[in-house]
């Protein structure tokens, strides 16, 4: 036993708790060798907490400093002290902390830089390994990213590895007041990804780009209120595809795939524009080895036939997952979408595509229903003329 003075930086045993009861991370031996003091059940009073000691709950230890601080040089092989704890004793201690404060993934992103053995034995951090077995496992290309220690997974697994970074699902990056400048969106510096870096995002300077060529000039960027976007699309193998959007198209992934995002611009006013998920989606082969924008739900909206390529989408029957992706379920869902119009009508006028006489009377008949504003007639339009649709000058 060693006396302390004063009673701040101690951590006080749970009542009953005679030091173990928390397993190995909580004894009060393994702990010292991480800096950290623990009150004798003896010695603790709730006096002690009144002047500054803290309860020695999970998450307490877990976030104290000492505790981030060897989680930060866990990979570091020029620091060497025989008291200190070896980066597989750290890691139980990490785990079972982790373990029973009942953390979820990025409640404490820093855990992404504590070192795991991956499926050679060799460390990583957390943050760059993939639970083996799990969803994201099964969707990754091969060799993208290494694999956790099947060993380590068994004993633990899912819960605080994946609380520890360690990739079980697709990642979210949530973060708020993003101006939209491409130049600045770059991956932070660090040791471990945070959950609010939209620089993690693959080819976001181009999204970024696109987003500002469909909004008014501005002196200054406009603003992103908020971006909700999965990372990583980028790994999944092209195969995979029909398993990953299932993934998805699930809470709560669903929302970063369906809903716009938010542009607040200089002059007080806000956009909606397409998620940065969604821009992604659409220009890759993820469906049926196509880029679903452009194509339309086999079986749909009959309106739409011939005018667009059908895409098999059975197992998608949520539409607006559909209408995210760009497929093309309805005429009324295309009308509706912004710059909805224009296709309809680019489509209309290309002589490739086939159109009946019936179908178009149909077609323009939708297009009557919108306000004059939102369409502009393209340089040339179909039309019958002497019983046979053509395109003609407009």
């Amino acid at each position: 036993a060693r006396t302390t003075i004063g009673p701040r930086q101690v951590l006080l045993p749970a009542p009953g708790d005679a030091g173990h009861g928390g397993g190995d991370a909580a004894d009060p031996a393994v702990l010292a060798r991480l800096g950290l003091k623990i009150a004798h059940p003896d010695a603790a009073h709730p006096l002690l907490e009144k002047l500054g000691a803290l309860p020695a709950t999970p998450r307490a230890v877990l976030t104290t400093p000492q505790v981030r601080a060897a989680v930060a040089a866990s990979l570091d092989d020029d620091t060497w002290d025989e008291e200190a704890l070896d980066a597989e004793e750290l890691a139980d201690v990490v785990l079972a902390l982790v373990r029973d404060a009942n953390l979820a993934p990025g409640d404490e992103p820093w855990l992404a830089a504590l070192a795991l053995p991956d499926e050679d034995g060799e460390l990583a951090p957390a943050g760059e390994l993939v639970l083996p077995g799990s969803d994201f496992a099964r969707v990754m290309r091969d060799d993208e990213l290494a694999l956790a220690d099947q060993e380590l997974a068994d004993r633990w697994g899912e819960q605080p590895l994946a609380a520890c970074g360690v990739l079980a699902g697709f990642a979210l990056v949530r973060a708020t007041d993003v101006v939209l400048d491409p130049d600045e969106l770059e991956p932070r510096d660090g040791d471990f990804p945070e959950p609010d870096d939209a620089g993690l995002l693959d080819a976001v300077d181009v999204w970024c780009e696109d987003v500002l060529d469909r909004l008014p000039d501005t002196p200054v960027p406009p603003v992103a209120t908020e971006i909700v976007a999965v990372r990583d699309l980028d790994l999944v193998d092209d195969d995979c595809w029909p398993q990953a959007l299932a993934m998805l198209s699930r809470p709560p992934l669903r929302d970063a795939l369906t809903q716009p995002l938010r542009v607040l611009l200089p002059d007080g006013t806000t956009e909606a524009v397409r998620s940065y998920t969604a821009w992604w989606l659409r220009g890759h082969p993820v469906l049926g080895g196509r880029r679903p924008a452009g194509l339309r739900a086999e079986g749909g909206d009959p309106l739409l036939v011939g005018l667009y390529d059908a895409a098999d989408a059975s197992g998608f029957e949520d539409e607006q997952v559909l209408r995210a992706l760009g497929v093309r379920t309805s005429v009324s869902a295309l009308l509706a979408e912004p710059g909805g119009a224009a296709e309809l009508l680019d489509r209309l006028a290309d002589p490739e595509r086939t159109v009946s006489a019936a179908q178009l009377h149909a077609l323009y008949g939708a297009l009557a229903d919108l306000d004059p504003e939102q369409v502009t007639l393209p340089d040339e339009v179909r039309a019958v003329v002497d019983g046979e649709v053509v395109v003609v000058d407009a």
